[in-house]
């Protein structure tokens, strides 16, 4: 759900509001697709991480898009672990407003 709105914070200036999801995605390699039913083992035990859902991917895309006057901020709920933290600094690094981001310590 996507939101533009006049910002409080300066005259002119716009707000998307993105409502999403966020995680983080576990990459599991594999030697092939699995047949229905059936389960494989990864090719080795590492995992590759990458930041994701649809939220963040939205507004992270607003903020690559707004050159000036245009601000992407992320309502969505975070939890309190290293996946989480990552997640937070990649939006950070991104230039998102995180501020309307709630935290909860269990699912």
């Amino acid at each position: 759900i996507l939101a533009v709105t006049d910002s409080h914070e300066s005259a002119g200036a716009h707000v998307v509001l993105v409502v999403g999801s966020i995680n983080m995605d576990l990459i599991v390699h594999v030697d092939r697709l699995p047949q229905q039913g059936e389960t494989l083992t990864a090719r080795h035990p590492d995992t590759d991480s990458v930041p994701g859902g649809k939220g963040a991917n939205q507004v992270v895309a607003v903020s690559k898009l707004c050159y000036s006057g245009c601000s992407g901020t992320l309502l969505a709920q975070l939890g309190n672990d290293p996946a989480a933290h990552a997640l937070e600094a990649t939006l950070l690094k991104h230039q998102v407003n995180i501020s309307s981001i709630g935290r909860v310590e269990h699912p």
